[in-house]
Formats: structure tokens, sequence, C-alpha cells
């Protein structure tokens, strides 16, 4: 059912939005600044739309106007209205775009493998990886679609992800269960050998001082993929670099790069004794939400930690990601997430009408502050692939439900001087979720290119951001607000969001303060609407990223290429890599206190991190560079420690007999007061086994942290004691809960 190659419906849909347009028009306050482009010179007549629709639908003109053009960034010559053709509201341009470059690639003379234009389209054996939203019961949806061959499904409150044959996205449209669909738009933080972030955190420190390796700990990792090979988990048990057992739930995304392996092996360098889980993210949000679950539950996982972004998540609500972590965190796990490589590569912006009214019928957003009027921003393309995601101060339909977004806006891709280009996002929003993603690759030397936002239907944002995916060349290259661009479910209440410091650059190495890494994502983004969609009374501003944890470190084979010490092994960049780190970290502190909650694992990073940039808390360096010895200090049980010291021990006859005299110095070395308790003093042959009974003394005001007190006893003998023992047991009848009892026999040899 090629439902969008309907020329009829094509232009019926055509005329509804050409007047959609000119009754916006209307209703707007002219300017002379006003342009429009309704009726642009490459469509001088409707006669002329209809031959171009037909013959480019016939060359697959959906595959053009969305990804192939754009590695020149020439316009295409496609219909306005079809891109936002109103039938197709529910089922996203990129899966339309995805379905005509999988039948051209059938239709081959000889068949070839296939591959997207679209890089963020993820494609597993013929299926493509969705998140699709229900109208009502999403069970419904998932029988549905299950129907068209969907596997791997997962239900998370009203969304539903999988991998969907791409021959049944035309199908798609009918289903009266389906609100929404799009491409689960995903991807990871990457940017015989042990990671150098455990001497640059100074958890091999740790490790010897407090003796904790993570033994009793299991953390959970989600990425992309484990061991697609099937071969390499074994490889690297037998070599060290991952603990035996590890308990893997769901490593079905493959092909992958294994990224989730090469995140295992650092933390099992931080924390050898810590069992390991591992699940896929990279099935959809739904599946995602539910690894989260799984890992918490089936695995046990004490520590679960991510390193994926879905361009798609929330920005200004929680979404199903970001609730799943809560919810795991509220049963004691503590849960860690890389916090991003986008630095401040963000606009934002309350809506500003320019007066002047973009191709597809929008009023376009004033970038300029100030008195005059740009209704384009300059942004400079890097070579290779941009992700935009794009998003409004509107609740999402996929996560509170009705009412969706109230507005309609788009982010449109022109050329330096003005052309559109014909890529961008425009999906019709009122409704459904108030957020636009597009992906556009540059093969050739950085170039400008300008962006528009443009508002079609609602009221106009009081907030509204976009945030760029890229290479490093990509940026903005006017008004640019410099914004957080860490966003999602790093940003949930119950994450601790991780940012990145060179290894090298750490004062273990030499650098003091740690220096970040440019890349490190900055927050803040605020929370405006609660689970239900409401809105706030006032802003969620959260204070991420939390810490800073080391990137750049070794792993066996991750990231092939990159080897800057050299010392033949590959370095692990990026908040992919800094994120385990933290979370071994975290693995050691459980040990040592296990009855820590999250809260309190995330209080001793925080207070015990090295400072970085402004003193104190920022949306940069958050509160400084892991310390993981002084964290684990910090987290110890609260509990005496009783010891003692000998400071004197003699002996000398004494009108007959023998006189022995000792003194004792008792101490409290534990973080808690003692109370009452007594010292015996015991004779003994070995110095090991106590005998008789030679004193018995009180301390009856007890010990508070670091307070010492001296006891002494007085012995008269028969004989000569010489070459015996002296054994003094610290609270003798265990009326202190000590956080170590294997210190109070403290034995002494009589001279």
């Amino acid at each position: 059912m090629q439902r969008f190659f309907d020329l009829g419906r094509i232009l019926a849909s055509s005329r509804m939005l050409r007047k959609r347009g000119s009754d916006l028009n209307a209703q707007r306050p002219k300017k002379e600044t006003r342009k429009d482009y309704g009726q642009s010179p490459i469509f001088p007549n409707r006669f002329r739309t209809v031959l171009i629709l037909a013959h480019v639908l016939l060359f697959a003109a959906w595959v053009l106007s969305a990804q192939a053009e754009v590695l020149n960034l020439r316009p295409v010559p496609v219909d306005p209205a079809l891109l936002r053709d109103p039938a197709l509201a529910k089922v996203s341009r990129d899966l339309i775009v995805l379905q005509q470059e999988f039948r051209a690639n059938q239709q081959l003379p000889i068949l070839q493998a296939f591959r997207p234009s679209n890089p963020v389209v993820r494609i597993v054996a013929g299926r493509v990886v969705i998140d699709a939203v229900a109208t009502g019961d999403a069970r419904l949806l998932l029988a549905d679609l299950k129907a068209l061959g969907l596997q791997r499904g997962a239900i998370r409150d009203r969304m539903v992800s999988g991998q969907l044959p791409i021959a049944a996205i035309s199908e798609l449209a009918d289903l009266q269960s389906l609100k929404l669909v799009r491409p689960a738009y995903v991807m990871s933080r990457a940017g015989l050998v042990d990671s150098q972030g455990d001497v640059a955190m100074r958890s091999d420190i740790a490790r010897t001082d407090f003796e904790v390796d993570g033994t009793g700990v299991v953390v959970g990792s989600l990425s992309d993929s484990f061991d697609c090979a099937g071969t390499q988990e074994a490889v690297d048990v037998g070599s060290g670099d991952l603990p035996a057992d590890i308990v893997v739930l769901d490593d079905t995304a493959c092909p992958g790069i294994d990224e989730g392996r090469a995140m295992m092996q650092l933390i099992h360098d931080v924390a050898p004794g810590a069992a390991q889980a591992f699940h896929t993210a990279f099935n959809g949000q739904a599946d995602f939400a539910e690894g989260i679950v799984e890992l918490a539950t089936t695995a046990g996982a004490h520590i679960i930690v991510d390193d994926v972004i879905y361009f798609a998540e929330p920005m200004f609500q929680d979404g199903i990601i970001a609730q799943a972590i809560d919810a795991v965190s509220a049963k004691g796990v503590a849960y860690f997430s890389s916090a991003g490589n986008e630095a401040r590569d963000s606009y934002e912006s309350e809506f500003r009408d320019s007066g002047v009214v973009g191709p597809l019928g929008g009023i376009r957003h004033d970038f300029d502050p100030g008195p005059g009027v740009d209704d384009l921003q300059t942004v400079i393309l890097g070579t290779g692939t941009t992700i935009f995601s794009f998003q409004w101060d509107e609740p999402f339909f996929s996560v509170s439900g009705e009412p969706g977004s109230a507005s309609d806006l788009d982010i449109l891709l022109y050329l330096e001087d003005g052309t559109f280009t014909f890529a961008g996002g425009f999906a019709l929003n009122v409704g459904g979720d108030p957020v636009e993603v597009f992906a556009i690759t540059r093969n050739g030397p950085p170039i400008a290119v300008q962006i528009g936002l443009e508002l079609n239907e609602g009221p106009p944002p009081k907030l509204m951001k976009y945030v760029f995916f890229g290479p490093a060349e990509t940026h903005v290259g006017e008004f640019d607000t410099a914004s957080g661009a860490l966003y999602g479910h790093p940003n949930a209440a119950g994450a601790e969001a991780v940012g990145a410091a060179f290894y090298a650059k750490t004062p273990d190495f030499g650098v003091t303060p740690a220096r970040l890494e440019p890349f490190s994502s900055a927050g803040p983004t605020p929370i405006l609407f609660d689970s239900l969609g409401n809105r706030l009374a006032k802003p969620e501003i959260r204070n991420k990223p939390e810490v800073i944890g080391p990137d750049g470190t070794n792993t066996t084979f991750f990231f092939a290429g990159e080897d800057p010490e050299p010392d033949g092994f590959p370095n692990f960049f990026g908040t992919s890599a800094s994120a385990p780190h933290a979370a071994g970290v975290a693995a050691l502190m459980l040990q040592a206190n296990s009855k820590l909650k999250p809260a309190e694992i995330f209080a001793g990073l925080e207070k015990t991190a090295d400072d970085m940039e402004t003193p104190g808390f920022d949306f940069d360096s958050g509160h400084g560079f892991i310390q993981a010895d002084a964290a684990v200090e910090a987290v110890l049980p609260q509990a005496p420690d009783l010891t003692g010291e000998w400071i004197l021990i003699r002996s000398r006859p004494l009108l007959g007999q023998y006189l022995v005299r000792g003194r004792l110095r008792v101490s409290n070395i534990g973080n808690e007061k003692a109370g009452r308790f007594r010292i015996f003093f015991h004779l003994s042959d070995d110095g090991i086994t106590p005998g008789k009974i030679i004193a018995r003394r009180t301390i009856w005001a007890g010990l508070l942290p670091g307070e010492s007190k001296i006891r002494a006893f007085r012995l008269l003998s028969p004989e000569s004691l010489a070459g015996k023992f002296v054994i003094a047991v610290v609270d003798s009848k265990n009326e202190v809960a000590e956080s170590d009892e294997t210190n109070n026999n403290i034995a002494i040899t009589i001279p």
C-alpha cells in the first residue's frame, strides 16, 4: 500500500497547506521586511508542480529530498506540500525515505548490501529500529506492529520500540492504534590492558589503602553491543580484562562495535572484584528503559552505567528513560550516565517573530536579539554528518499523553544565499511531540549554511532549543548562545552525569587542576513540565554534570587507530569512557559501605572531587575531577574503631618478687564515638593466645573519634616473667560495635 504515492491525496494536501499558509499570513501584521516564499520561482505554477511531482516521485524523490542531495548541498525540486502531507503526519519522513531507498536497492540488477543514506537510522537484518507511540493502549499497538513483523518489541508507558521490517513501513499509516512513529535515533558517546584512568582517579590507591576491589557489587552496563562476534568475551576473560560469568541479558543490536565491552573493561580495571552484566540500549527508547529495569531486577545490579543518547528524548520533561532511572534509583540503584560530547553546541531562545514567511508557510524566528531582524542563522557544517535535535517548551504526547504539543515548528536548512535545500525537520507536531530531528552530511570541506526556525501553527514558544552532534568543525557562526548541550536522561534527577578530562591532563600525571575535555557537555537544560504534562510553577534547574572522570585510556580493542602514547593499545575517548570509570569507583565505595544509598554515593564523589574551573560547582566541570581514595574514605561506615599501643613495659626485682608495670595508650581511630568499654590485660606464653587475666580497666566516658586515653597495670610475681607476653584486649566484652574488630589484641614481650 503505497499511500504516499497517491497523487490525488498529495494535491489535496498541497491545496490545504497552501491555504493554511495564506490563513497564517492573513492573521499576522505585515512588515516591510516580509518576504513570501509561497510562490517560489522554483514552482511558477500548479501545472508544473504536478509534472514535477509525477516525475520526482517515480524517481524516488523522497531519497533525493532527504539526504542524498546534501552531499553537495544542492536544492532539489520537490513540492513543499509533499514534505508536510497531513495524511502522513504520524509516519516520519525519514521512515518513508528509508523505504524508498530500500525498494530501489531491491530493484538493482545485482543486489547489493543495503545502507541507508541517513546515518542515524539503525538497520538490523532488513529491519529498522523504531520508536512508536500509541494513541491509547500500547499493548494494542504492540500487537498491531507484531502483525507487521515487529521483532524485539518492548513497551514502556505509551511507547513501543522494536525492529520493524522496512517493507512494512507503508502499512503504518493505516494503524488506528498508532499516534506517531519515527526511527529510534540513537548514538553512543564515544568519542592485557590497565586503564590509565585508574591512576588518574587514584582508584589504585583506594584499593590498596582500604582493601576494596568491588567484591559483592554488581555493575550493569548499557551501550550498543557487547560481543557481536561471539568470541571476544572468552578472550577478554582469559587475558584478565573482564571478569568471568558476565550476565548478558540482551545483545541483539548487532552489528555493533562492542562499545559496551570496552566500557566493561574500564570498570574491571577500577573494580576487578565486581561482577558485571550487560543489556543493549540500541533497540529503541522503550527497550532501553526496560533494560534499565531488567539490569536492576533480573541481574541484581547495584550500579548501572550507560553511554547512549536518543536524539528525540525530551529536553524539558523527563522522558521514559529518565523515569526508569528515577524508578531504579528509588530502589537503591546508583545510576551513572555519560554527559555527552557536545560541549556547548546548543542554541536556545524565546521565539521572536521576524515577519518573514518561510517556504513551508511558517513564520521565521528572528535570531537577532537586538533592534535588527535576522531570520536565518549562519552555521558552519564540518566534514561528515551533523545531527540536529530541535525542541520547544511543550509537553510530549509520548510521555504524558494528550494534549501533546500545541505548536508546530520546523528547523530548515538553507544554502548560504538563502536557497532552501529541502533538508531539515518538518513533521506535523500539533498533538504529538515537540521535536524535530534531522541529519545532514557534508562530504567536502566545511561550508557555511543557514538555519531557519519556523512557526507554522500554535503559540510561539517561550523557550526553544537545538543541540547539534557532529564533526568538531561544525559550529554556530552568529548569534551563538553557547547554551548547555546536556539533555535527556543524563539530566534525570536520579542520574549522575559524568563529564570527561583526558587522563594525561590530570594532577597525578602532572597537570593541576585537571583540564576539561573541550567537547565535554555542559548544562543546564531546565525541566519545565512534570510527567503528566503540567507546566511547573518554576523551572527546575539541575546541577549537571555532577563530576568529571578520565577518558583517553587504554582498552584491548577500542577505539582502533587511537593510540596517542603510543603503547600499542587503542585509547577510548569521550564521556563514554569517563562514565564507566565513575561507576567503577562507585563499586569500591559500595563495597566499603554496603548500606550506601545512591544519593550518598553521589555526595561522596562530589564533595571529595578536585575542583577544576570556577570554585565550587559549575555547569562545565561540575564539582570537579573524581578522587577515588578520598571518596571511599568519605563513605566508610560511621563506627568507632578501638585499638591500642604499648608505651611502657618494665620488669624488675622487688622485695624477693618481680614487679611488672605497663602502660597502654587506647585510641578510637574510627569516625564515631565509642561508649563505655573495658580492657583486660592477660599473660600469654606465645603472644597470641590470651591466658590468665592480670588486670581489668574501664574507660567509663568512652572515646571520641581521634581521642586517646592511657591505662596502666602493676603485677607482682613470685618468679621472673621475662620472655613471656602481656596481651591487652581492648573492648574485651564486645560492648562497642566497631568497624574493625581485628585490631583489639595488642601484645608485648616482658623484658
